[in-house]
């Protein structure tokens, strides 16, 4: 299997994701054309036979989810929505995102003394609770 083909189809499907979904509903649309068909000269009436096949293929908005979950699209396209989540919140809220982004910056510039001083907690009171266990 090459290694790049999933990459390049991801790309693809995120580059191009109206295509794709287009390209996806021409497919199943086919098979719900062809399933109707067979079943159209096994004696069912036309529009029995396009109502009961769409029935067994499910609907079409359904597949194609299934198709970008198959592929693996389902959490690109989650990450791509928080990413714009997010930007989205910084525009209308600039204020908390100053403060957030300032507390990242004070736990990020002394990790260990945060780190060592949150295990030191932690521990006491994991200590008192066994303390008052007993």
């Amino acid at each position: 299997m090459n290694l790049f083909a999933p990459i390049s189809s991801w790309w693809r499907a995120l580059a191009h994701r109206s295509k794709t979904d287009s390209d996806v509903e021409d497919e199943l649309q086919f098979h719900i054309d062809v399933h109707a068909n067979q079943l159209i000269d096994s004696g069912i009436v036309p529009a029995e036979a396009m109502r009961q096949a769409k029935v067994e293929f499910g609907r079409v908005d359904v597949q194609k989810e299934k198709y970008g979950a198959a592929i693996g699209l389902r959490p690109l396209y989650e990450i791509g929505g928080d990413i714009r989540y997010g930007i989205r919140s910084l525009y209308r809220h600039p204020w908390i995102s100053v403060a957030a982004s300032f507390r990242l910056l004070l736990v990020s510039a002394r990790p260990r003394r945060c780190l060592t001083s949150s295990i030191r907690r932690c521990f006491i009171r994991f200590r008192m609770q066994m303390s008052t266990a007993l």
